[in-house]
């Protein structure tokens, strides 16, 4: 039996985002097929961000001026959804049209546990899963440090950081920053003489190639976004911080450190230590044993 999968490259999400889908993409299992024709009687698969629109349609919320929150809905009864992120505190009141979406999937997808995925009080079908890393890529490449932390993003106080810049100036060491160019500049400005370097946009390679440069990869996320970096960094030697959330401890208890505070990221910077990723920690994060349980589950919820 062939079964159809629509799952649209969507150009309005993170490059981190995008490896997730690829990583789905590479593990499907052979009776699934990739089809460009939404209208077939396909199996759709929607990355849900918040603030940004989930598929391509580009229509502008009619409230904020912004990117619409939500699509419309599918144009089938068989959709899962990819929850990476809740939406901002200031979209939430634009968001009705959330719970007609989630209560109408058959699955939703996401890293956290039910009681943050919004609206809260949803009926829906979930299916809590670790995102992964793909170890032919993230390893370490070097043991030459130039960095005492790799940030990555583009909203400096959700991502805190602030806090990282912060730490670095305190210590007179180097950082880079992988995003935004306005976070960097916005960085700069408010923390003079910063020694930050800016890429964006950069390969796979030359992301690991920085992860193993960093002694530190910032993964701390106010909003409990997915946290590729934790893994990627620690599967590359850096050492991950978070902020000390349920959600997080729930993955990443056994390798990161875990802070509460803008004085908790100095302290942690202030004692750089070599990283030995532990083999059964990697196993664990590998996307070759987490895909093929998130396509068990998709099919689960859609064939049956």
């Amino acid at each position: 039996m062939s079964i159809k999968i629509f799952y649209p490259f969507n150009p309005h999400i993170s490059i981190a985002m995008h490896r997730i889908r690829d990583a789905l993409l590479r593990y499907m299992p052979p009776e699934v097929s990739l089809t460009l024709d939404k209208s077939d009687d396909a199996i759709h698969i929607l990355d849900f961000v918040g603030q940004h629109p989930t598929i391509e349609d580009g229509v502008l919320h009619p409230k904020s001026g912004l990117m619409r929150s939500v699509p419309s809905l599918p144009v089938t009864s068989k959709y899962v959804i990819i929850y990476h992120c809740p939406p901002p505190l200031e979209f939430r009141s634009y968001t009705s049209e959330y719970r007609r979406l989630f209560e109408g999937s058959r699955l939703v997808i996401g890293t956290y546990e039910r009681s943050y995925v919004y609206p809260c009080d949803a009926k829906i079908n979930y299916y809590r899963t670790a995102w992964g890393y793909e170890p032919e890529v993230f390893y370490p490449r070097s043991s030459e440090k130039k960095y005492l932390a790799l940030t990555t993003g583009y909203v400096i106080p959700d991502e805190r950081i602030d806090w990282i810049a912060y730490a670095c100036k305190v210590h007179g060491k180097p950082m880079v920053h992988i995003g935004g160019r306005n976070v960097v500049d916005e960085l700069r400005a408010t923390y003079g003489g910063l020694n930050i370097t800016h890429y964006e946009k950069i390969s796979d390679d030359n992301l690991a190639n920085l992860y193993s440069s960093s002694w530190f990869t910032n993964a701390m996320r106010e909003l409990f976004g997915f946290e590729l970096p934790a893994v990627e960094g620690y599967a590359c030697g850096s050492q991950p911080i978070l902020l000390d959330l349920p959600c997080y401890r729930y993955w990443f208890n056994d390798f990161g450190i875990f802070v509460k505070s803008r004085d908790d990221v100095v302290e942690a910077l202030s004692k750089p230590v070599n990283v030995t990723p532990k083999a059964e920690i990697l196993e664990r994060f590998k996307w070759k044993n987490i895909a093929p349980k998130i396509w068990e589950r998709i099919l689960e919820a859609c064939t049956s």
